[in-house]
């Protein structure tokens, strides 16, 4: 077990309020966090590859293609967005972990009798974060077995529902038979995090994932929020922005799709190339005959040092962010034949002609000439 001092910290004296059939709840006046605070305001830079990141995602198991990655624009988070940055944010500490997003939906809510899991680990644990959605709203439960307390998070501000507290409650005695061998007799007790006045509420009615995501990300961390009134697209962004570095950022000392999205540069790359101000060989050859392009075989292009998964990413990024012309959030495919560059005229002219010369340009010319 872990020595290291818990972020989020109790007293030992607490006030009593409501008493529940199978747990206290406690009014959490004495709730210490810790002193630094987390900004949601980006930097320009951080906001310029968030404008322009077009790629899909990929954290472990999970995948999301570029129009689920969107939806951290849109705000309607799925079960994957809050997977994944619960993942994230999980990674970066074992001492920390989490329960899928379906989870309690589908093993606790759906079920009179509680399942029993013997192939996870929670009282080794310093943190189980827990995302519920009912009623398609979603709350977070966090559970620090040490302290055999279960913390309540509401975006709404809503009371504690005792019927969602006590089948987790259930549960935990259960699980601690299998995890402890030893008949569980504690008494648990549960905090409405929400009355601390640490935890903003959502300002809107789509945001409720991504809040529960902010409260995860607040306990972990030890921190409150910077901006109190911060809107739910802020938050967004956020959590976006944090997925990005996580999963990108830091491997930039690795050549693969993360060179592509943080080169500084990349928008002048591609435009000398789609332009040809550089008299570029197989831009030359494409525009002379695209059909004799496509009989090249990209196979084993780059296999010294990218997969095949990463390069059809790059692909695909390359593809979202200098061929498709967007609007807004959402994905509208104005013109999926010509690239994005309009004074890149003699292109497009020539992609104009055929609906399959875009992707014959992306594969053979653009995506070999940034790499």
């Amino acid at each position: 077990m872990s020595t290291k001092q818990r972020h989020v910290t109790f007293s030992d004296e607490y006030n009593f309020s409501v008493q529940t059939d199978n747990f206290t709840e406690l009014e959490p006046t004495n709730f210490l966090v810790g002193n630094e605070c987390i900004s949601l305001a980006l930097t320009s830079e951080q906001q310029n590859i968030i404008a322009h990141f077009d790629a899909p995602i990929m954290n472990q198991k999970i995948q999301m293609d570029r129009d689920e990655m969107l939806k951290f624009h849109s705000g309607h988070f799925s079960d994957k967005h809050i997977d994944c940055f619960f993942m994230t944010i999980c990674n970066e500490n074992l001492n920390y972990s989490f329960m899928p997003a379906a989870w309690f939906r589908s093993k606790l809510l759906q079920f009179s009798v509680n399942p029993i899991e013997s192939n996870m680990s929670w009282f080794d644990k310093e943190l189980v974060l827990i995302p519920v959605n009912t009623d398609n709203h979603w709350l977070l439960l966090a559970i620090q077995v040490q302290n055999r307390v279960i913390l309540y998070l509401d975006p709404l501000g809503h009371p504690v529902r005792s019927n969602i507290v006590n089948r987790l409650y259930n549960f935990t005695l259960f699980q601690s038979l299998i995890e402890t061998k030893e008949s569980p007799n504690e008494n648990w007790n549960v905090l409405d995090l929400m009355k601390s006045g640490h935890f903003p509420r959502q300002s809107d009615f789509s945001s409720c994932g991504a809040m529960v995501c902010l409260y995860s990300k607040m306990l972990v961390s030890g921190a409150t929020v910077m901006e109190a009134g911060a809107s739910g697209k802020d938050v967004r962004m956020f959590l976006l922005n944090e997925v990005i570095q996580a999963l990108y950022k830091n491997k930039e000392d690795s050549f693969g799709l993360q060179t592509i999205i943080f080169a500084h540069d990349m928008d002048d790359i591609v435009h000398g190339i789609v332009t040809n101000t550089e008299n570029n060989e197989r831009h030359n050859r494409f525009m002379e005959n695209p059909e004799k392009m496509d009989l090249e075989c990209t196979t084993g292009f780059g296999s010294t040092f990218l997969s095949r998964e990463e390069l059809e990413m790059i692909k695909e990024h390359l593809l979202w962010r200098y061929f498709v012309r967007k609007k807004s959030a959402k994905m509208f495919t104005c013109d999926t034949r010509v690239c994005t560059f309009v004074d890149a005229t003699f292109l497009n002219n020539k992609l104009s002609n055929n609906l399959t010369y875009g992707l014959i340009y992306l594969s053979e010319v653009l995506v070999k000439e940034v790499l």
